[in-house]
């Protein structure tokens, strides 16, 4: 197994850039912190968690994507096999776990926002105003995260796993070119901002993918889908030189509310991610456009997560106690070019007497869960 949640993946060798059919592509195996992984179609990875950040330091991308060095990827959740219909995920917390009762709590909220997939404005908020106290972890804000890796995202963000550090971790997701920091080219551009349109990325490839429109992560088009979402360079508005990720710095360069996408990896102490980004929800709604990636098809999905209690047996299973501070570690299989679904998930979270968690004792919402959200809305 991969340590934990700060770890950082190893690259992939023998990058291709296209699949042909499942039969047709035997890779090598993929080697990831000294761990060896079977070839594909099947491989397991794990996915670091959110890293830990004092206050005072400093999505629109799938699981597997950077793994596999192809841009085009798109990771379905369990249970996925190109059908339309109902995707139930199932939730569970392990017998094992600490804190059951207050995980129970972040992950009837947690599933809850996933569910509803209404994306806000203003969903970032630091101590005070977060009810977060300034010297605690929100273990609800990490959970919110985790679950969307158990469900197929990554990080729109170069993160942890690009061997970067400070800042720099928080340009656009991409596989690495030839550039001077550590294979990347990171160049804020005109503006000075990291992470905007006017990023200059050098031989970088994207595998962030964004709005057509308006390459704008805070906003949301009416119908997600292939149409009105691309990680191809070309298909950016005229003028942008690479894709907006969602951060926090780049949400108050426009004058919005503090706002971040929930699978963008950096949270402080004090910090709550109180609601979904959007492009948290437009990742999850590009996915349930199925395997043709047009919504409105047969083989849409509605996806619906569904907590199980205590459970040793489900589809993301939760267990707090570990030594790492966060990370998901999932499975997966091709079901189709280009398209991979999970067939195992399991968040772990650090023991509390390594980590100062606050936990959220409020259950919010009317009922355990809101409806579940058709990719036909």
């Amino acid at each position: 197994m991969i340590k934990g949640g700060t770890g950082v993946f190893g690259q992939y060798a023998g990058r291709r850039k296209r699949f042909i059919t499942p039969s047709a592509w035997q890779p090598n195996p993929v080697t990831m912190n000294r761990s060896v992984f079977p070839a594909l179609p099947f491989f397991a990875m794990l996915i670091p968690g959110l890293v830990l950040v004092s206050p005072a330091a400093q999505s629109g991308v799938f699981a597997f994507a950077e793994l596999l060095g192809e841009p085009a990827t798109i990771t379905h959740p369990s249970g996925y096999t190109g059908a339309a219909g109902l995707l139930e995920v199932t939730v569970c917390i392990d017998p094992s776990s600490e804190s059951k009762s207050e995980l129970e709590v972040a992950i009837h909220n947690s599933i809850r926002l996933w569910n509803g997939l209404e994306p806000e404005i203003g969903n970032a908020t630091l101590a005070p105003e977060s009810g977060v106290p300034s010297n605690k972890v929100d273990a609800e804000s990490v959970l919110l995260h985790e679950l969307g890796h158990c469900l197929g995202l990554g990080h729109p963000n170069l993160a942890s796993e690009s061997g970067l550090s400070g800042d720099n971790r928080r340009f656009a997701k991409s596989l690495s070119g030839n550039g001077p920091d550590n294979g990347y080219t990171l160049d804020r551009g005109a503006d000075g901002i990291i992470a905007t349109a006017a990023d200059s990325r050098g031989n970088d490839i994207n595998l962030h993918w964004f709005r057509k429109s308006n390459n704008d992560p805070f906003t949301i088009a009416t119908t997600v889908d292939a149409t009105t979402y691309s990680n191809d360079l070309a298909d950016l508005p005229s003028g942008h030189q690479f894709a907006t990720v969602a951060g926090a710095q780049v949400s108050q360069s426009q004058g919005l509310e503090r706002s971040e996408a929930v699978m963008h990896q950096g949270i402080h102490y004090g910090e709550k991610r109180c609601g979904l980004g959007h492009d948290d929800a437009a990742m999850i709604r590009l996915g349930m456009a199925g395997t043709d990636r047009t919504a409105g098809t047969d083989t849409d999905y509605e996806l619906k997560l569904v907590f199980v209690g205590e459970s040793s047996d489900c589809d993301i299973n939760v267990k707090m106690g570990g030594s790492s501070f966060a990370y998901c570690s999932i499975s997966g299989g091709m079901i189709a070019p280009n398209h991979w679904a999970i067939n195992a998930a399991q968040i772990r979270m650090a023991s509390s007497s390594l980590i100062n968690w606050h936990f959220n004792d409020e259950r919010e919402g009317d009922s355990m869960f809101r409806d579940s959200f058709s990719s036909s809305n």
